[in-house]
């Protein structure tokens, strides 16, 4: 009996360990509406000038134009504006509590002066950004009810095989309740111990790849106020690169559509990648005119880094 038990324990402990290695899944950040308002656990969000806010104690959510949270942020406050600094002991989350002049009061994370007038801090702010402005955001989000499915599975599955490797010293009918007995046992511990923990996915919604994109143009301004004049660069030098295995050597529209790149293109027909001498890459995009018919080759001019990003999003979407 202590043997079985030992045995039900470390079948808890194994689905427990299994539920919570989730995967990750990159995704479009244009699939953001699918989220809003569930209750997710968003980790950190990227804007699109660099600027990286990570968000405290899974405080985020998603709305039908932004994600507001509690995030951890940066202050430069004036010494003379400080009445008080107060050092916190046995609190994991804060370790000074501040009061100002004017009778505010803050727990920080962190308090360093800078020189003798200005005091850097770290504190808990509530912070809106909107979507326009984010580049990627990073979310956990648990099923409480796959975990059981996937617990109560393992557990059955282990049941199963801890009652056929085990002799009941009993009559026939009185074994095979046993065993069933067993085997129910192991599947509700499974299954509990699933929807206690739940799956955990890490989500990862990025901006469309084309959103760093730069067309390679100079803009000599006609005095007429007609087009601006596009400089073509020449790729004759250059050799056809794959962006992916994914996509291979031409991006088509189907490809286009499946993975959102280009979004800003209109009438989108093919793009091919040209790696040239000196080391940059460039995008030749066939695009057709729906009125006149007629199709036109753009150009965007991209970086080794910039064509790394784009193959990792491509490689990793879902």
């Amino acid at each position: 009996m202590f043997k079985k038990c030992i045995t039900l324990i470390t079948l808890t402990a194994f689905i427990v360990f299994t539920l919570s290695c989730g995967s990750t899944k990159y995704l479009s950040l244009d699939q953001a509406s699918d989220y809003e308002w569930e209750r997710l656990e968003i980790q950190r969000v990227q804007k699109t000038t660099g600027e990286d806010i990570q968000f405290v104690n899974a405080s985020g959510r998603i709305l039908y134009n932004c994600i507001e949270g509690i995030a951890i942020v940066e202050e430069k406050i004036e010494r003379e504006n400080i009445h008080k600094v107060t050092s916190i002991y046995g609190n994991q989350s804060y370790t000074h509590e501040m009061i100002l002049n004017n009778h505010e009061q803050y727990n920080l994370r962190s308090y360093r002066e800078l020189d003798d007038k200005i005091v850097l801090v770290k504190l808990d702010e509530e912070v809106t950004v909107p979507l326009s402005e984010i580049k990627e955001v990073e979310f956990i989000k648990k099923s409480h009810g796959t975990g059981a499915v996937y617990g109560g599975g393992i557990g059955l599955l282990i049941g199963i095989g801890i009652s056929i490797k085990t002799h009941f010293e009993a009559e026939e009918g009185i074994a095979i309740i046993m065993k069933t007995i067993l085997i129910g046992g192991s599947t509700v511990i499974g299954l509990l111990s699933g929807a206690m923990g739940g799956t955990t996915n890490t989500y990862i919604l990025t901006a469309p790849a084309d959103s760093t994109f730069e067309k390679v143009e100079t803009e000599e301004e006609i005095e007429s106020g007609k087009q601006v004049e596009m400089k073509k660069i020449d790729t004759e030098g250059g050799v056809i690169a794959s962006v992916s295995d994914r996509v291979g050597e031409t991006i088509d529209l189907q490809e286009r559509n499946n993975y959102n790149l280009f979004s800003n293109i209109q009438g989108f027909q093919s793009a091919a990648l040209f790696k040239l001498p000196d080391g940059r890459y460039v995008f030749e995009i066939t695009t057709l005119d729906g009125t006149t018919g007629e199709e036109t080759i753009e150009q965007m001019i991209q970086t080794e880094s910039q064509i790394e990003q784009i193959r990792d999003y491509i490689e990793q979407f879902e």
